[in-house]
């Protein structure tokens, strides 16, 4: 962006107030979606999963104690990309700025970096059906064959469906998310339950459907006390299907407690603002970097409807 004493001077004359009719308050939903950071100061970071240890085994003092050993399954690198985002404008504007219009250009580059994380972190579930965003086994994120080790019982597990929301839909997904197990085959736990993530166009439909653990006379909730027991909160975020109109009706299951949550960011460096004079033209010259990235380290725990 560059401002000059032109765009100053086109509005001065009986103004009460500059409006920017751009990003207003934008909240940070990218918190909701992957709320664990790890800082980093690597070009690249690579984490590694196991598959844990299974059950305790009957002791026969005969036999002695059984071990158990970890076994490695998957593993994914991570590489950062450093992103950033200027202003410029001219000394005369600068100080002709009688309405605030320069001065307002510094909190709109700091929300216009909110609102990238949050288009980030979206970006993970938009993507989890075959546009690019894998979990660390391979497949998609959302995949109905994700492999299990050969020490389960069953080898494969599945996080996707394809159903529009209902009440019906989010009973689906809730048992399919609780059903997942770990690689030895033993259960994963979400005692917190799940937090169901929307975009708008799906806002309404979603809090009937979440919340109403009453409605009844309708096809998205008829006195579903499971649903409305195991939904934590709905988010709606606008990044959701953002730019892709095949993808505005999908939703997710996220685990409401953080620990469980398998999606990741990653920090190399905050956002830092430099700033600099040109001499020759008398302009300011501010300029955002930071270096972060929205990644998975696992599928379970996540279920993703694309319909």
């Amino acid at each position: 962006m560059y401002t000059t004493q032109a765009d100053v001077l086109l509005h001065r004359e009986g103004l009460l107030k500059v409006i920017n009719d751009g990003i207003e308050n934008v909240p940070a939903t990218s918190k909701e979606i992957a709320p664990n950071s790890i800082k980093s100061r690597q070009l690249y970071d690579q984490i590694q999963t196991h598959a844990g240890l299974g059950l305790f085994q009957n002791f026969d003092e005969t036999e002695g104690v059984t071990f158990d050993a970890i076994t490695p399954r998957f593993s994914k690198t991570y590489y950062s990309v450093n992103r950033s985002l200027g202003i410029k404008y001219s000394e005369t504007a600068l100080n002709m700025d009688l309405y605030g219009f320069v001065k307002s250009q510094g909190a709109l580059l700091a929300k216009s970096a909110v609102a990238t994380e949050n288009y980030l972190a979206a970006q993970v579930l938009n993507l989890g059906f075959g546009g690019g965003q894998t979990s660390p086994d391979g497949s998609n994120l959302f995949a109905t064959g994700h492999s299990l080790s050969v020490q389960s019982p069953v080898a494969t597990s599945s996080n996707l469906i394809t159903q529009g929301m209902s009440g019906i839909s989010l009973e689906n997904a809730l048992q399919v998310g609780m059903s997942h197990l770990g690689d030895r085959g033993i259960p994963k736990y979400f005692n917190g339950g799940f937090k169901l993530v929307v975009g708008p166009l799906n806002a309404g439909v979603a809090e009937r459907s979440a919340k109403s653990s009453g409605l009844q006379g309708t096809n998205d909730n008829d006195t579903n006390s499971f649903v409305h027991g195991m939904i934590s909160k709905v988010v709606v975020d606008q990044m959701i299907g953002y730019a892709s109109t095949s993808l505005q009706y999908n939703w997710f299951l996220l685990p409401t407690d953080a620990s469980e949550n398998p999606i990741v960011r990653i920090e190399t460096a905050p956002i830092t603002v430099d700033h600099d004079f040109d001499i020759e033209y008398q302009a300011h010259k501010f300029v955002a970097t930071f270096m972060v990235i929205y990644d998975v380290f696992g599928w379970r725990g996540l279920v993703g409807s694309q319909n």
